[in-house]
């Protein structure tokens, strides 16, 4: 399966293809930017955060980027592929991954 790689919101990420979510982003477009803007107002770098359906990262890498540690849920495989791919291609190393 190709994944299509996009920047956006300073990241690099690994997209489904045809996936709602990704074409918005691919678009230029943010993905919910009320919940960007609260992770950016009011997260603290000792903070623990958890994403429950993680998706492909969205919340999880803006999370990351301000808190010290990320608990990310993605039952899906296609998307939890994706998912640690975007953690690996960004170079985050405070991101927790549980499928189960």
């Amino acid at each position: 399966m190709t994944t299509p790689t996009i920047k956006s919101n300073g990241f690099v990420w690994h997209t489904a293809q045809g996936d709602s979510i990704s074409k918005h982003i691919s678009n230029g477009n943010l993905w919910e930017p009320h919940i960007l803007r609260f992770i950016d107002m009011w997260l603290k770098p000792k903070d623990i955060c958890i994403d429950v359906g993680a998706h492909i990262g969205l919340h999880t890498l803006s999370m990351a980027r301000k808190c010290g540690c990320v608990i990310a849920f993605e039952p899906n495989p296609v998307t939890l592929g994706l998912l640690h791919k975007n953690i690996a291609e960004n170079k985050f190393d405070n991101v927790i991954v549980m499928s189960k």
